[in-house]
């Protein structure tokens, strides 16, 4: 699924004749990477009888030279050279969290190896995800249950939970390619957060009266049955929401990393991701004043629990990461200084989480504007740092939807717990397509053109066609450019609910680029998941004058990208 620079990729071709007659040829391996670079690797010649099927492995070391989304490509060609029969595979080349798909994942229950594999690396490959988020607080968060018992509820997402089964599914993504990242909490659920705070109570929160927050569920008899009850129906263990004041003592910092150094032992995490980490209002002590050392400063102290959860975690183990929900949304709304956003987001899978309420109603995005402007705010703020910004969560599979958020330079995150059936039917077309793709829609180098009508046209006998939000520029390290245009049909307009709305298509588009740009023209491709994944790019037809340059798009259905490479000046 995803490599690393230098890494050996397998490749295995199977060639099957199920003729009646013998079959002889040539069977053609390489790797197309960036828009459309040719590598090839390897050749064979083959003779196969009637009926008869090879497997041939080939092992590639991955050069420096490609990163990002790429395929695999092999072709069985007949003595004179002519295709008789070709087949291709995705992967990328780089971290894993940046350049494929991210899917949060949540209770597996006790699954066998065989219904993990069909399952969760069904879905993974099938959606080409690079990145699991695991939303469960680790077992070790509670010491008496870690590595003592084999099941219990997770304290998050309160659901049922096996060692075994963990294990076997890390082991079987890290075989794919694919990094495991554990959710990390400054709090805790329900009767077994209750029972673990007991037994600690130097982790309890105080608020600025010297009131212990979870004394009233602790000390509530009545509150403790009602709990106790709905564990032994199998309900309510989410009845409570207790919090844990872990950053603002030394010990209990001390406590935390010696709980996570047994978790990545105990389940090799590629790393964690925080969501409410750090908390400000978990700052007093038990008689209500600021825990010593924060009184001046309380943002400094929580960058500084930032920097040194880092480092603990790099002590742990160094290919250990760090990675925080930091919406950059609350930092424009003035919810949050710059400061503590940049010691969040850098270089971090930070996600949006209002994703999470796409079709739930606590966050409208039928206005189309409004969930453009938005992301494109967030996409903004992580590009800067040289972050990313996830979406998150999920709900919809509309696609108008995913390709505006795509088209934002945000990734449209996957869950098992949402379309399974989706995910059975064989590879999705859209998945493949960002995937393959991704160096231009998700890399930090790209940036966003605000002013992109004064030298740019689209013309169109259609005035349901979107461009003029969606226009980025990205600059390589050779001096090239390369300009980035996406083209949506909003012939049906987006509602809530609407699944795959039939979007009629639109045709002979020309995209005009005038000004300085249209002299550095090399070339136009088109790039879009219309047509399958067999025919996802296309070198386009351009016309230039002395004044500028227009491709020529014979259709538009729902998404396309045209993408115009620009000489080094």
């Amino acid at each position: 699924m995803t490599y690393r620079s230098g890494e050996t990729a397998q490749f295995t071709i199977n060639v099957v004749n199920q003729s009646d007659a013998a079959v002889a040829g040539t069977i053609q391996l390489g790797v197309v990477s960036d828009l459309d670079t040719k590598l090839p690797i390897a050749r064979r010649t083959l003779e196969l009888s009637a009926h008869d099927s090879v497997a041939w492995t080939i092992q590639w070391k991955v050069p420096s030279n490609i990163a990002w989304g790429a395929s695999a490509y092999a072709q069985l060609l007949n003595q004179n050279e002519t295709v008789q029969a070709d087949a291709q595979a995705f992967f990328a080349v780089g971290t894993p969290w940046k350049v494929g798909h991210w899917s949060s994942l949540s209770s597996m229950g006790d699954l066998p190896p065989a219904e993990i594999k069909r399952q969760i690396m069904g879905m993974a490959h099938r959606w080409h995800v690079g990145a699991f988020d695991y939303f469960s607080w680790q077992p070790s968060g509670w010491e008496t249950m870690a590595p003592k018992e084999t099941k219990w509820h997770t304290g998050q997402n309160v659901s049922p939970e096996s060692k075994a089964a963990l294990q076997e599914m890390i082991r079987q993504a890290h075989a794919s390619g694919i990094q495991v990242y554990s959710y990390l909490q400054g709090s805790t659920w329900g009767l077994a957060g209750l029972e673990w705070l007991r037994q600690h109570p130097e982790l309890w929160n105080f608020d600025a009266q010297g009131r212990a927050f979870p004394s009233r569920f602790i000390f509530n008899g009545e509150t403790l049955d009602r709990l106790r009850d709905g564990e032994a129906r199998g309900k309510n263990r989410r009845a409570v929401w207790v919090g844990s004041g872990i950053i603002w003592d030394k010990s209990v910092r001390d406590y935390l990393y010696d709980q996570l150094r047994q978790s990545v032992e105990m389940f090799d995490w590629d790393g964690f991701r925080s969501d409410g980490l750090p908390y400000p209002g978990n700052a007093h002590d038990m008689h209500g004043k600021f825990h010593q050392g924060i009184e001046k400063d309380l943002i400094a102290s929580q960058i500084e629990f930032i920097n040194e959860l880092r480092q603990k975690l790099q002590e742990i183990d160094p290919d250990c990461e760090l990675h925080f929900n930091a919406g950059a949304v609350s930092y424009h709304a003035g919810r949050q200084p710059l400061s503590l956003f940049n010691a969040k987001a850098t270089d971090s899978m930070a996600l949006w989480e209002s994703g999470h309420y796409v079709e739930r109603g606590k966050f409208d995005l039928r206005d189309f504007d409004v969930y453009v402007d938005y992301l494109h705010k967030e996409v903004q703020a992580a590009r800067e740092v040289g972050g990313y910004r996830s979406v998150g969560y999920c709900s919809t599979t509309s696609k108008l939807l995913e390709a505006a958020t795509t088209a934002c330079g945000a990734k449209w995150s996957a869950s098992r717990s949402r379309g399974a059936k989706h995910y059975e039917n064989g590879p999705d077309p859209w998945r493949s397509f960002t995937f393959r793709y991704s160096r231009y829609f998700w890399d930090a180098a790209i940036r966003r053109v605000t002013d992109a009508t004064d030298h740019l046209t689209v013309t169109t006998a259609s005035n349901d066609v979107r461009w003029e939000d969606f226009v980025h520029r990205r600059h390589e390290a050779d001096g090239r450019e390369f300009l980035i245009v996406h083209l949506l049909n909003l012939a049906v307009p987006y509602t809530a609910g609407q699944i795959d709305p039939k979007t009629p298509a639109t045709h002979d588009l020309r995209i005009t680029l005038s000004g300085n740009d249209a002299q550095r023209v090399k070339r136009a491709v088109a790039l879009t998941c219309d047509q399958g994944v067999s025919n996802m790019s296309s070198e386009l037809k351009v016309i230039t004058t002395q004044t500028d340059v227009t491709a020529l798009l014979p259709t538009l259905k729902t998404w396309s990208v045209v993408v115009f490479e620009l000489e080094a000046q």
